[in-house]
């Protein structure tokens, strides 16, 4: 009876463990199908904000050297600032994109183990209307102004008859984030709450007196588990390693074909570049994503979980499986935001749930 008990338990926990690495897969996979169509949406906007091509059309109508020169300055302080910018901010959406996916995958793993519903489908839908368009409407102009600060300090004396090495290129960039770090007096983690988060921490009156919580009152609840995440060391610390090899990512790919550049050809090159700045994903970066993503799905998970005997509901009921797989729905963003849901996820994961009931 015992050893029958054990095989039991064990063969629980062993479908649990394939059920929680096939979320943890869908977190990666959703994080870069987001990234990939998101990102576009952020090079636009930069673009948009530092006036890029109005700025350029100036600089050609010039019709003297004062003129031309002027348009130059300015175009140099607005092409570094959004460079600046958009290192921060696809490293930011990256990783904020990995924590919301990582806790409403979380979710979906305790309740296809409890045979619950904690979240439902629009709850999800709403936590990312809430706060992608957050990012992407609020977030995104109130870091490219702060570095847009920073950077018409510390560039302003650059010469535009400059001629930048690789070395002498990324020394600027490092430059500025480091300058752009102390300036924010309060920390990064206020800093990244601002441009991520849309609300102030908060408990629903319903949850703080009843310890009950109304549907419409999760989504702050949501939110308050993204914002400690985002306050965490390892959140930060994952940010930095990001930019970190980012800022190297996008140096490295501006001197292919010569040692050094003079400022009014680097200038364009990093307009260019930055619209195909790649996600950091070999190496460090690689190892500290994964202990990221694992220790924030593990968070809420204890031992009683995978081998708790007495468990009404079979852990794989099909039933309660496919029900919390319809949660996993389209999610329809705002006017420029794409379908960002892949459609398939729904079908992957109901395979997967099918081979384990068998």
């Amino acid at each position: 009876m015992a050893y029958r008990i054990y095989q039991k338990r064990l063969l629980k926990s062993q479908k649990i463990s394939q059920l929680k690495e096939a979320c943890l897969g869908r977190v990666h996979t959703l994080t870069s199908d987001f990234r990939r169509k998101l990102f576009p949406i952020l090079d636009n906007r930069l673009k948009e904000y530092a006036g890029i091509a109005r700025i350029t059309a100036e600089i050609r109508k010039g019709e003297d050297k004062e003129t031309k020169e002027k348009g130059l300055q300015n175009l140099k302080i607005q092409v570094f600032s959004m460079a600046s910018t958009m290192i921060y901010a696809s490293t930011l959406l990256e990783i904020y994109l990995l924590a919301q996916f990582t806790l409403l995958n979380r979710y979906f793993f305790l309740d296809v183990v409890h045979s619950k519903r904690t979240i439902s489908q629009a709850l999800q839908e709403r936590l990312l209307e809430t706060t992608i368009p957050h990012f992407l409407d609020v977030g995104l102009p109130i870091l490219f102004d702060k570095m847009l600060r920073v950077v018409s300090k510390v560039m302003a004396s650059l010469p535009l008859a400059a001629q930048l090495s690789n070395a002498a290129l990324l020394e600027h960039f490092n430059t500025i984030q480091l300058k752009f770090i102390k300036h924010e007096q309060d920390g990064m983690e206020h800093c990244f709450e601002e441009i991520l988060l849309p609300m102030e921490r908060g408990e629903p009156w319903e949850y703080r007196y009843t310890n009950t919580v109304l549907e419409e009152d999760k989504i702050q609840l949501l939110i308050n588990e993204l914002r400690d995440i985002i306050e965490s060391t390892s959140f930060v610390g994952l940010v930095d390693q990001y930019r970190i090899q980012c800022t190297k990512d996008l140096v490295l790919s501006l001197f292919s074909s010569a040692p050094s550049l003079i400022l009014p050809t680097l200038l364009p090159a990093i307009c260019k570049a930055i619209s195909a700045l790649p996600s950091p994903e070999e190496g460090q970066c690689e190892a500290s994503r994964e202990k990221f993503l694992r220790e924030n799905f593990d968070g809420v998970l204890e031992e009683e979980d995978l081998v708790e005997e007495e468990r009404k509901a079979s852990v794989m009921d099909m039933a309660a499986g496919m029900d919390m797989m319809r949660m996993f729905g389209t999610f329809q963003g705002g006017s420029d935001t794409p379908n960002l849901w892949p459609s398939d996820l729904s079908a992957d994961l109901s395979a997967f749930m099918e081979t384990q009931s068998q």
